[in-house]
C-alpha cells in the first residue's frame, strides 16, 4: 500500500494512499520511524479508522462558523448558539486547530469559566455546545475523538436546592 524512498542523505520519504485515495508524503529523518508510520496508516486505512492529518488544522472558529451555517434550528436558538460561542467559548478554544484540543484543554477552559463564576447550569450548556460541534468534527472525519467526551473532562457539580 505505501512505500519508503530515500530523500538525501538524512531523510525518508513514506508514501501513502489515504481513505480518499490521494497520495500524500510524510518525510521522517529515521527510516524505522517511516517505517512504523506506513505501517499504521494502513492498519487505520484497513480499519475504517483514518483520520487526514490536515483536516484537523482547522481552527476551531473556522469549524464553529461552517457549522453555524448548517444547523437546522429556530432562528432564537441560532442566534443564541451563536452568542455561547462568540462570547464564552471561542475567545478561549477558537484560535486552537480542531486537532490540538485535548481533554486538558477543555478541562482548563472549563476552569477558567469556574474562576469567572459563570454558573454551573451555564458552563454545562456551553460544554454541551462545545462537544456538540467536535462531534460534528469527528463525524467528518476531521478528529478522531471528541475530546469533551474523556472521563477526565467533568462538567460542574450542580449546587442542590432545598425545596
Amino acid at each position: 500500500m505505501g512505500h519508503l524512498q530515500k530523500r538525501g542523505t538524512d531523510r525518508w520519504a513514506a508514501r501513502y494512499i489515504d481513505a480518499d485515495g490521494r497520495e500524500r508524503l510524510k518525510s521522517f529523518r529515521r527510516k524505522t520511524d517511516a517505517q512504523d508510520f506506513l505501517k499504521t496508516v494502513e492498519v487505520d486505512v484497513l480499519r475504517g479508522v483514518y483520520v487526514d492529518p490536515q483536516a484537523g488544522r482547522i481552527t476551531l472558529a473556522a469549524y464553529v462558523e461552517d457549522w453555524l451555517t448548517r444547523q437546522t434550528s429556530d432562528p432564537s436558538t441560532r442566534v443564541a448558539t451563536e452568542l455561547r460561542f462568540r462570547v464564552h467559548i471561542l475567545p478561549g478554544l477558537g484560535r486552537q486547530p480542531l486537532a490540538a484540543i485535548k481533554p486538558s484543554m477543555v478541562q482548563a477552559w472549563i476552569g477558567g469559566l469556574e474562576r469567572q463564576q459563570v454558573a454551573p447550569t451555564y458552563i454545562r450548556v456551553l460544554l454541551a455546545n462545545l462537544s456538540s460541534v467536535l462531534t460534528a468534527a469527528v463525524d467528518d472525519e476531521r478528529i478522531l475523538r471528541n475530546p469533551c467526551a474523556a472521563s477526565s473532562v467533568r462538567a460542574p457539580k450542580l449546587e442542590t436546592r432545598k425545596v
